[in-house]
């Protein structure tokens, strides 16, 4: 009997030493970083490129003298664009974050089109582009996947026959990006935006030097009728 139960005391110690070593092997539990926290007020800064198709319906004589000889050129324009925006968002529990954004970029997306016979050229140059926009994202990780839209404005030039005009037009943006949180207050991202003008504006440039603007059969009537830009640029953002 005594022999019997040094036995079970022996196993016991031996269980007990081996469940023992086996914790002090185990590693130690993960830690864990926290969640990335989005709320709150942020400036940053953009540069990307741009591109762009605008239509401009041309009517020689201001359809004074031939009410029916209006024509339409087509123009491919691209070129940079650099700015900053200025924001705040607001985290919904861990998944999700609503923002608003508001953003002003300089611009020289500019292009050359050319009408019937190579007779008349007419150059625009979009000079600058504005939005404000709300943003939903989703958040994984220390990233933010988001989708984002809100009206935009722009100031375009247009050139034909020695003269130009510029106006400034109104529309609507829509688009998404990818945002990643790099350190507790700074974010990167990339982005794509698509800016639709509509039928925008029209106006009338003089023959050169030959007569004033708005002269009855001295002038050319320019409607912009596509006016769609397309910009991909990336960011850096501070969270304050």
């Amino acid at each position: 009997m005594k022999r019997f139960l040094g036995t079970l005391a022996g196993i016991a110690l031996a269980w007990a030493g081996s469940a023992q070593a086996a914790d002090l092997s185990r590693p130690p539990p993960m830690a864990y970083a926290p969640a990335p926290n989005w709320a709150g007020f942020y400036t940053g800064a953009n540069g990307g490129w741009g591109w762009s198709n605008v239509d401009t319906t041309v009517a020689p004589f201001g359809n004074f003298l031939f009410p029916f000889n209006s024509f339409t050129v087509s123009s491919e324009r691209d070129g940079a664009v650099f700015g900053g925006q200025i924001g705040y968002n607001w985290q919904l529990g861990p998944a999700w974050v609503l923002g608003i954004e508001a953003d002003f970029d300089g611009a020289g997306i500019s292009g050359v089109g050319t009408g019937p016979f190579g007779l008349t050229t007419v150059t625009t140059r979009t000079n600058w582009l504005a939005s404000i926009r709300g943003r939903l994202g989703y958040v994984r990780g220390p990233g933010l996947l988001y989708f984002t839209g809100g009206g935009a404005w722009q100031d375009v030039t247009a050139s034909a026959f020695g003269n130009s005009f510029s106006t400034t037009n109104s529309g609507f943006v829509i688009g998404g990006g990818y945002e990643w949180m790099i350190a507790s207050n700074w974010t990167v991202r990339g982005e794509y935006l698509f800016y639709d003008f509509g039928n925008s504006d029209s106006n009338s440039v003089a023959f050169g030097s030959l007569c004033a603007v708005g002269s009855p059969g001295c002038s050319v009537a320019l409607s912009r009728g596509t006016n769609e830009t397309s910009v991909f640029r990336l960011g850096v953002n501070y969270k304050w």
